[in-house]
């Protein structure tokens, strides 16, 4: 039999396929589709555009044609960033430009970071439920194991985040060849914050074991505003790195990685644009800095210079969090009505809901999200996001899309929640 494919790659298709498949639009004109599953934001890409097309217009010169020259990235870029995450993430120590790389995307910080961390075989544990978009960047090019660490209830995940981790350090059967965790903060897909005790234990786990600590932070900022109980700001881990107040040290800061884009927050995807912000290890930002050089497109750099760099960008985070919490409280007030199971979000683009209330295996589940498709409403699968596999009937469904869409949305879920 003709292989189409190598057997590298054959591996994380065999992961990956069945998740586009289920995220594909209903065959049929029986309605329009309202996209659900994907992790776009798109409530202020009206302010966005302008401000896209401006920055092109004022900064876009004969140099900007050019290749960059720096190492890390435009300099420009790094240097807004830095000024960004000075402002917004509240580092304990100061973020300079010489401790960003930049790279096109999320996904690349990921992989390159992986790639300088471990060894071929290697094994980097996350905590579960996780965006099962991980898989690619981790088990292709730098073939390193994903362990996932899944809690005994969704409800109670933030609370046993260390425990569930020790307990699958200690299980793995080569737990010496684990040499990195992945931490997303907010979570996706449950859109919800670690407190910030959660963070110093974890911090000391990774300690403990001589882990390199990779904190996602993609989802920061995009604050959804209500009273609801138990909620936990965003801390980020740059501003937990060395407090003064500590009596002990959390973490070698060597060992702590953070990464950003552009493209949750702001909703710019089509940029291509991320970045690394390692305080402490030059040998880990010269590896990374490696492994994506020159992949940022010069046009990116200046546009999202422009953005952060705008005396708008404040007032724009308002509209965009105004916005979420508008459209959260929409789909809330359904689920409410209709004792649809749902876990409170606080920061992110997502609610985590058990649509499917009564659904008890995975062939109701299929059925049931067929039938969502059908009345014309995509929303991304629990299952696919490395859960508990007890669990049925569960989705992560997008909320940063337009009140009009949200209450259509809404309207259409009714007909099928029972």
């Amino acid at each position: 039999m003709t292989r189409n494919v190598s057997t590298r790659i054959a591996g994380g298709l065999q992961g990956i396929l069945p998740r586009l498949a289920d995220a594909s639009p209903p065959k049929g004109p029986s309605h329009d589709t309202i996209d659900l599953s994907s992790a776009e934001n798109i409530l202020i890409r009206d302010q966005l555009q302008d401000m896209c097309k401006a920055a092109i217009q004022n900064h876009l010169n004969s140099d900007t044609l050019s290749e960059l020259p720096s190492f890390g990235g435009d300099v420009g870029a790094r240097t807004a960033l830095a000024s960004f995450l000075n402002n917004y993430f509240r580092p304990a120590s100061t973020v300079s430009a010489d401790h960003i790389v930049l790279t096109a995307g999320a996904g690349l910080c990921i992989e390159a970071l992986i790639h300088s961390i471990c060894d071929e075989g290697d094994s980097v544990i996350i905590p579960g439920p996780h965006w099962f978009g991980f898989q690619p960047y981790i088990t292709l090019r730098p073939k390193v194991n994903i362990i996932t660490a899944t809690p005994p209830t969704y409800a109670r995940h933030g609370d046993d985040l260390v425990s569930t981790l020790r307990a699958t350090y200690n299980d793995a059967e080569t737990p010496e060849r684990i040499k990195a965790m992945i931490l997303c903060n907010p979570h996706n897909p449950f859109s919800q914050c670690y407190t910030e005790q959660g963070l110093r234990e974890c911090m000391k786990f990774c300690q403990e074991f001589g882990l390199h600590l990779i904190s996602d932070e993609l989802y920061a900022l995009a604050t959804i505003k209500t009273t609801e109980n138990q909620r936990s700001e965003f801390i980020s881990t740059l501003s937990l790195m060395s407090n003064a107040s500590d009596a002990e040290t959390l973490i070698d800061p060597s060992l702590v990685h953070v990464v950003w884009s552009a493209s949750k927050l702001l909703g710019l995807s089509g940029l291509r644009i991320g970045c690394v912000v390692s305080q402490s290890n030059p040998e880990i930002r010269a590896a990374v800095s490696l492994l994506t050089y020159l992949n940022v497109s010069s046009l990116s750099a200046i546009t999202l210079t422009a953005i952060l760099s705008s005396p708008d960008l404040s007032q724009l985070l308002y509209v965009n969090s105004q916005r979420i919490t508008a459209s959260y409280a929409c789909f809330t007030k359904l689920f409410r009505g209709l004792n649809v199971e749902f876990l409170p979000a606080q920061e992110g683009l997502f609610i985590f809901a058990k649509l499917g209330k009564s659904i008890m295996s995975i062939e109701e589940e299929i059925a049931f999200f067929e039938n969502l498709r059908q009345r014309g409403v995509l929303v991304s699968a629990g299952r696919f996001y490395s859960g508990l596999s007890t669990e049925f009937g569960w989705a992560r469904v997008l909320i940063a899309v337009p009140l009009a869409t949200a209450e259509e949305a809404v309207k259409r879920l009714s007909l099928c929640i029972s």
